[in-house]
């Protein structure tokens, strides 16, 4: 998602796509590695409603003086395509985030990232290395 990110490089698709089960996380890692990024959090845009995010792609290519970071959340395939299209060509100053909740794809595109659960020995690790002076029977 970096080299997404990454405004030197032109990315190969406008749209980068995070899929995967709800609840997993994908929102939140999106978000953690936006925050991180200097000097871009402050372009990010964030909508949850399709609609809503088809008229902020307009608007953001209709203006050829903007520079943002578009993450529509809970976008379906088909808005997918429609967001990337309108966008296409605007990748300079421009870039797509699309989170959805589909679990699996017939077949992953470019630009697609699928996020799995993870395990509960790999959770395990996580709360050991961050959280050690907390006893393991209250991490559970």
């Amino acid at each position: 998602m970096k080299s997404h990110l990454d405004w030197s490089r032109k990315p190969s698709e406008v749209a980068l796509t995070i899929y995967g089960d709800a609840g997993i996380g994908k929102t939140r890692s999106v978000f953690q590695i936006l925050d991180g990024q200097i000097n871009q959090r402050e372009l990010v845009l964030y909508t949850n409603h399709e609609q809503a995010a088809i008229e902020i792609a307009t608007a953001l290519a209709n203006d050829g003086s903007q520079t943002a970071i578009l993450v529509a959340d809970e976008c379906l395939s088909r808005a997918r395509f429609r967001l990337s299209d309108l966008l296409r060509g605007n990748e300079h100053r421009v870039r797509l985030i699309t989170i959805d909740n589909a679990r699996e794809r017939s077949r992953t595109l470019a630009g697609e990232l699928h996020i799995v659960a993870a395990t509960e020995l790999e959770t395990l690790r996580v709360l050991e290395a961050n959280f050690d002076s907390v006893p393991l029977e209250r991490t559970r």
